[in-house]
């Protein structure tokens, strides 16, 4: 579920301890950096003065501190730009969990002061939320850089926004998915909540309205569940990766998605190495295992194991942005109209020693896709560093990995499901897509039922294959 944890949480009345918010919501940059500076690859700033990203979203944004911090040096980065910045969280969950441990609800002054308003309240970051979380971690403030908006939403529906609409997203392991999203789960969900709105209706009558919009919520997914059976989280990822594949900008917008905590894992293998390997973390693979352990030791001690570098052609249809120069999260009353689009796109998946992580960035197609990938600096690092060749992947040897990735049937949740998931984004589309409503169809012919309905995929796909 798109929740927020708040087990560690250890402050709520008076908000004397705000910096215990921290360790629950924000990490600062830390996981946007991963990607690029422990890689030695390329810089988040070289990131930022590359591609211009003066709109930024946040899956899962907590305290939005991250966001914050994010588009602050973007600004500081870019002074003369507009630089507007959005985060979606679960404001209704985060302030009923509160309250199922017993504690009650800051007021919106009490939480402004802190500077952890978001956890409680959607809307645009007030001037005393901004400046309480400025002063608390050292972030020059940028006149250009609008306030945040926090969205209160479930990223489950999608992503509410039209296409086109941001140049970086980006998220910190906040996309927790249990290893099946099934109706029986979902239904005890609801009775808790149910239980915890009656307990806190007794005492504080006033958040009655949020807590029964948080079990109704709760109600759809149920509902939706009991439509359309139980969906693996390969499902939910590709679904989520869609959408934000669909409001990147066309060129130049790039996501960074931290997916999972992975711990102190040793990788088996990588399909970098060898394209038809079923599981990194379960399976040897069948090249020689002395070269294997030698390629990934060296990995290792760079901090990365690469999985898989691609670059494809992504065709799609949805309308163009919205979000822009107002600095808000809505769209106009008469919205773009529909339009068909193609766009060259860059994946990375790869893992560092706590974490799974996909890098996506959208390429200007000239001269071709392959050639605008390998003059990314980013990419010629890694080709650097781990010698190999971009190889064209045929449509036969697509199906045969993806028939390989369905036969994976792991029944404890863990890394596979995602590492999965990212490949077969790649290669196998969706039967439908479309956002804010239900997405999933247990047959593949199955109609979409909704106007609009859009398919994402990829086409001309190359690989970047490892040598030993």
């Amino acid at each position: 579920m798109s929740i927020v944890g708040l087990n560690s949480l250890k402050v709520f009345n008076g908000m004397e301890n705000p910096r215990a918010f921290e360790k629950v919501y924000g990490f600062g940059l830390r996981s946007a950096e991963l990607l690029l500076s422990q890689l030695a690859l390329q810089s988040f700033d070289a990131l930022v003065n590359a591609t211009r990203p003066t709109s930024v979203l946040e899956i899962g944004c907590g305290t939005a501190i991250a966001l914050l911090e994010v588009a602050s040096r973007i600004g500081r980065l870019l002074p003369a730009a507009r630089v507007c910045s959005a985060g979606i969280t679960l404001v209704s969950y985060g302030g009923m969990m509160v309250q199922a441990k017993g504690r009650s609800l800051p007021s919106a002054a009490e939480a402004r002061r802190a500077g952890v308003q978001a956890v409680f309240e959607a809307g645009v970051l007030e001037p005393e939320t901004v400046e309480a979380l400025e002063r608390r971690l050292q972030i020059a403030h940028q006149p250009n850089a609008a306030p945040p908006v926090i969205i209160d939403h479930d990223y489950d529906n999608g992503l509410p926004f039209p296409a086109n609409s941001f140049g970086l997203v980006f998220e910190q392991v906040a996309l927790k998915w249990n290893e099946r999203h099934n109706s029986s789960a979902l239904a005890r969900d609801i009775a808790a909540a149910a239980n915890m709105s009656a307990a806190a209706n007794m005492s504080q009558p006033g958040q009655a309205a949020a807590r029964a919009n948080t079990v109704q919520s709760l109600a759809e997914r149920s509902r939706r569940a009991e439509l359309l059976g139980d969906v693996p989280v390969e499902e939910y990822l590709r679904f989520l990766l869609d959408e934000v594949h669909r409001v990147l900008r066309t060129v130049d917008g790039s996501a960074i998605l931290s997916l999972l905590n992975v711990g102190h894992r040793e990788w088996r293998a990588s399909p970098m190495l060898e394209p038809q390997l079923p599981s990194p973390v379960h399976d040897a693979g069948t090249l020689p295992a002395a070269a294997v352990a030698a390629w990934l030791a060296a990995r290792r001690r760079a901090n990365v194991v690469p999985l898989e570098l691609v670059v494809g052609r992504v065709t799609w249809s949805g309308r163009d942005g919205c979000f822009g120069g107002a600095c808000n999260a809505t769209c106009p009353t008469n919205e773009p109209a529909t339009s068909s689009r193609s766009t060259c796109t860059l994946g990375l998946a790869y893992a560092t020693k706590e974490r799974f992580m996909l890098h996506v960035r959208n390429l200007a197609d000239a001269p071709s896709c392959t050639q605008a990938a390998r003059r990314l600096p980013l990419v010629q690092a890694l080709m650097a560093a781990v010698p190999g060749a971009w190889q064209p992947e045929a449509r036969t040897a697509s199906h045969s990995i993806v028939a390989t990735l369905q036969n994976l049937n792991r029944s404890i949740p863990g890394v596979d499901p995602y590492v999965s998931g990212v490949r077969r984004w790649w290669r196998e589309p969706l039967p439908c897509h479309f956002p804010a409503s239900p997405a999933w169809r247990s047959r593949v012919d199955a109609p979409c039922g909704v106007e609009g309905a859009q398919r994402m995929v990829w086409s001309h796909l190359h690989v970047y294959k490892a040598s030993l």
